[in-house]
């Protein structure tokens, strides 16, 4: 009898919970991938279709899910295994991952003229939905729309920005003979990557003293460079050219006959620039050069030490 209750009261509570809606699986037309826009970093996925259902979780600006219709107000969603609904203002049905169907590409272009990002638009106009923001001097990849808009790709997410915003003659890559990986000298802590060759030209970033750019000849004044994959110009006075280590290794090499530290310099010479100090007591690995400077490696930088300075 108990067992007959139970069944009884579990087949109310599947009707019950069928004709509110709530959970059940109402699977609509398929309206395919949608992508998450129109918000400032996400939206609720909802138990049922009302602001007043309980959160299911959270669904983040840019990501997509799977789209059934359910009606003019919600779609019905699924989103990382789970299953509710979201407001329909909210999503959007360009949600492609490719760029299929451009075909006139432009290259790689980069995120001028603004104060501090731009936005990736759902669709060709100022009023669509915000897919994402795009920082100033990130780069993107370019593909021909109108002389208005670009269609771009950028960290997976695709959509349009204004082509006022990308690229000029100034940013765009030029592209000169490859100089190979270049390191960060000459400077107290960082030195800055410019988005175009010119001390009045805004800062894409900061480039610390030590690290490791791939560069470009643009001009002698300027070197055109990458770094953590941003592109911009570094004067080239606070760059120096990664050097082979050779094949005369002299092994593991002790800083002495010093107060402090010694200097790690970008090139064989006392007025050289400095890569970094090592303090008096750390090793190095240590490759003939002459017989003033011997060139060292040291956590992760190179350059040359005064041969006097190593045990």
């Amino acid at each position: 009898m108990k067992m007959t209750r139970r069944i009884a009261l579990l087949t109310v509570l599947v009707l019950l919970v069928s004709a509110l809606g709530v959970g059940a699986l109402a699977r609509g037309g398929y309206l395919g991938t949608l992508r998450v826009v129109n918000c400032s970093s996400w939206v609720s996925l909802r138990s049922y279709p009302s602001t007043s259902a309980s959160r299911v979780t959270t669904v983040p600006l840019g990501a997509t899910v799977e789209g059934y219709y359910y009606n003019s107000e919600y779609t019905e969603c699924y989103y990382n295994g789970m299953h509710g609904y979201i407001l329909s203002t909210y999503l959007s049905k360009n949600a492609t991952n490719t760029v299929s169907g451009y075909n006139d590409y432009l290259g790689k272009k980069q995120v001028i003229n603004c104060n501090e990002f731009v936005t990736l638009r759902s669709y060709p106009s100022t009023s669509a939905g915000v897919v994402t923001r795009v920082a100033k001097g990130e780069i993107v990849d370019a593909y021909y729309y109108n002389g208005a808009f670009t269609y771009c790709y950028y960290n997976g997410l695709s959509g349009y920005i204004l082509s006022d915003y990308l690229g000029n003659s100034c940013s765009v890559p030029v592209f000169g003979s490859y100089l190979g990986q270049a390191q960060v000298i000459n400077c107290s802590s960082w030195v800055s990557l410019r988005s175009y060759p010119s001390t009045s030209a805004s800062r894409v970033t900061t480039v610390p003293l030590g690290a490791w750019v791939e560069a470009y000849y643009y001009n002698s004044e300027y070197t055109e460079c990458y770094y953590n994959g941003l592109h911009g110009y570094i004067l080239s006075t606070y760059l120096s050219t990664a050097a082979s280590l050779g094949s005369n290794y002299l092994g593991e090499k002790r800083v002495v006959n010093c107060k402090e530290f010694v200097t790690l310099r970008s090139a064989p010479s006392t007025t050289a620039g400095a890569v970094t100090r090592v303090a008096k007591g750390e090793t190095v690995d240590a490759y003939y050069y002459d017989g003033t400077f011997t060139y060292c490696y040291y956590n992760g930088l190179s350059g040359y030490i005064l041969s006097r300075y190593l045990n």
